[in-house]
């Protein structure tokens, strides 16, 4: 997010075109579009099918107020990144938990198939 970004609305346009035909270019199922609307909107649609069913995204984009933005950032968009960062060093603590408990236990029968044998 950066509030102090200038750049054309056509601008806008041609990364947005370009980024999404390579996200879906593999996809024979998903098409987007993307058209200047005024000089400082876009207009985005999306539509792709998952399994039978069709969806139609459509997205009206418009250039905020400084004050809006600020406020999108401080109460979504930051809030929204800690979770995430947060999510992920949860994930891999839970991942190298499982991990040594799957060794421990890996371990433990080895161990116990060694002194059965011996017996």
């Amino acid at each position: 997010f950066a509030p102090t970004l200038e750049a054309p609305t056509s601008d806008l346009l041609d990364t947005l075109q370009s980024f999404f035909s390579k996200a879906i270019s593999s996809r024979d199922d998903a098409c987007i579009t993307c058209k200047h609307t005024t000089s400082s909107s876009l207009e985005l649609r999306l539509l792709a099918k998952l399994d039978f069913i069709q969806l139609d995204w459509m997205f009206e984009c418009q250039r905020m107020e400084t004050s809006s933005a600020r406020f999108i950032k401080d109460n979504l968009i930051i809030p929204l990144l800690l979770m995430v960062s947060n999510s992920k060093l949860l994930s891999s603590s839970l991942l190298d938990s499982a991990s040594k408990v799957k060794d421990e236990t890996l371990t433990r029968k080895q161990t116990f198939k060694r002194t059965r044998s011996s017996k």
